[in-house]
């Protein structure tokens, strides 16, 4: 009996009726992309993130259906074969043949549209318009590269202006007149719900039990730099060490004790210099 990728001949008619030429999955020709469709960690990523395109090789990393060659990796003809053993490899050389044509063509739509660099139309949309424009990838292959930027364009006008007039509704709703008074009544919404987040993680700082041997300028140092009260606390210990020991004598020097910014290791180094340890 003759194996094909460690399988036996049951196992392999059995395979090749699953991945054989009735195409039951549809799905597969209905996604662009270099990884298999329907990935739970592809979901709502761009083209342009997953396409993996090396230039120098042309191609992509990972190939759409990257394990198609594990079909037919140890496939052998030989002499003693029966004719049926020697169909089903047949059968299996077709159904490569069309996993590599579908890969071609994948590859060749996202090159023609030039889907392996960022689309100039997106860079200056907010994050939800982003997330707007991917939901409709899926129709690049029915519209020419043309058609569909210009369904973007229609898409996210339409998106703001429903935006637009649920604030002026809102705005009016708050008691604003015209437009220069609802402007004035969202910039002010929006400015207090800015300050609002900052408020929510300058309560975050102050929920680690360490906080409490913080001054007030210490914890807002450790807002204003993303650093857990702990940290910044071993940070000055170690700072406060090296420089009473002369190891440390400027922010240069501190630079080589910690793998983070240095601008934050500047930061903190300043902080000590304000209580009488270092020079500047």
């Amino acid at each position: 009996m003759s194996l094909i990728a460690g399988k036996n001949r049951k196992e392999l008619i059995a395979m090749a009726k699953r991945r054989g030429e009735d195409k039951k999955d549809t799905q597969l020709e209905n996604n662009f992309g270099g990884e298999k469709p329907n990935s739970p960690e592809n979901e709502g990523a761009s083209l342009v993130e997953s396409s993996g395109y090396n230039p120098k090789r042309q191609q992509f990393d990972p190939e759409y259906d990257n394990d198609a060659e594990q079909l037919l990796a140890e496939m052998e003809f030989d002499d003693a074969d029966t004719e049926e053993e020697r169909e089903l490899k047949l059968r299996v050389l077709r159904i490569y043949s069309k996993m590599l044509d579908e890969r071609k063509r994948r590859k060749d739509f996202i090159l023609e549209r030039n889907l392996s660099n960022p689309n100039p139309f997106q860079e200056d949309l907010t994050p939800e318009e982003k997330k707007i424009c991917q939901k409709y990838d899926v129709y690049m292959r029915f519209h020419t590269k043309e058609e569909h930027e210009e369904l973007l364009r229609i898409i996210i006008l339409e998106h703001r202006t429903r935006k637009r007039f649920q604030e002026l509704k809102e705005a009016r709703t708050a008691g604003c007149r015209n437009s220069a008074e609802a402007d004035i009544y969202l910039a002010r919404k929006r400015r207090e719900a800015e300050e609002s987040a900052h408020s929510a993680e300058k309560m975050n700082v102050a929920s680690y039990c360490e906080a409490d041997l913080l001054s007030e300028p210490e914890k807002h140092l450790c807002y204003e730099l993303r650093l857990i009260p702990a940290i910044y606390l071993k940070m000055q210990e170690q700072l406060s060490l090296q420089i009473l020991s002369g190891i440390v004598s400027s922010k240069s020097d501190a630079h080589q004790l910690f793998h983070m910014d240095p601008m934050k290791i500047d930061r903190v180094y300043d902080m000590l210099i304000k209580k009488g340890i270092g020079l500047a």
